[in-house]
Formats: structure tokens, C-alpha cells, sequence
């Protein structure tokens, strides 16, 4: 992944710098980040449901 995604991830998420490295997402999957009122949405798409769990 572009490491400029990475970075407008992290940005978008207002998460830490140090979240950049643990930010993983599957080659050819689809990122959709949609803002409004202030608030963001994140959407990945292309990741098993497996991958997803904790």
C-alpha cells in the first residue's frame, strides 16, 4: 500500500503517528473513507472475514 494512504489513514483517523506501522490492509482491497459533520467513516472492503477478527 502507498505509503501517502497510510498517512491519510492515520490522519483521517486522528490516530497516533505511531499507528502507521500497524495499519495492514490486504494488496487489491478497496478503502473507502467518507467524512461528514466531523466525523469519519472507514470501509474496507476485499478482507476476508477471517482476517478481520481478533
Amino acid at each position: 500500500m502507498s505509503r501517502r494512504v497510510l498517512a491519510a489513514l492515520v490522519h483521517v483517523l486522528k490516530a497516533p503517528p505511531a499507528a502507521y506501522r500497524n495499519i495492514d490492509v490486504r494488496p487489491l482491497s478497496t478503502i473507502g473513507v467518507a467524512g461528514r459533520a466531523g466525523r469519519w467513516s472507514l470501509r474496507l472492503e476485499g478482507v476476508s472475514a477471517q482476517a478481520t477478527r481478533a
